[in-house]
């Protein structure tokens, strides 16, 4: 579909799927980075019931700006000036300081034996800290909806 639709049909016609119950899903000619990571976030979205929570969703290399850099946030509060803005993490180390800096609220996914980044929380001091810990993906949903 990325071929011949582009990269965001290829993500809703995947999304759609991904919110049917499909056990397995190939999004062919992806092809970069940027459009990967992009997919697979907004995948974890969907399969934990959280896509139609949100308007926009950023992902770092898709927006073109590494963490922890401020653009992403940037963009959202000038979008959506006056609202509560949140952000959800699990890199202690990069995650949540800038968007606590800048008045965010933050929630941090605890570290587990399958978790990309397993830093210590103690290790950082508190503005790198989030807010609200959870220890699984599904604890968002209540927090959030």
């Amino acid at each position: 579909a990325c071929a011949v639709h582009g990269f965001e049909a290829a993500l809703e016609r995947a999304q759609l799927f991904s919110e049917a119950g499909a056990d397995i899903l190939f999004v062919e000619a992806v092809t970069t980075e940027a459009e990967i990571r992009s997919l697979t976030q907004r995948l974890k979205l969907s399969a934990l019931g959280l896509a139609d929570c949100f308007e926009h969703v950023l992902v770092s290399e898709a927006f073109a700006s590494e963490k922890p850099q401020p653009e992403r946030f940037v963009f959202v509060e000038e979008k959506y000036p006056g609202k509560t803005w949140i952000y959800i993490g699990d890199n202690i180390k990069k995650d949540f300081v800038t968007p606590n800096r800048r008045g965010w609220r933050t929630i941090g996914l605890h570290a587990a034996p399958h978790n990309i980044h397993r830093h210590e929380a103690a290790d950082f001091p508190d503005d790198h800290q989030p807010h609200h810990w959870i220890n699984h993906l599904e604890e968002i949903k209540d927090l959030l909806c």
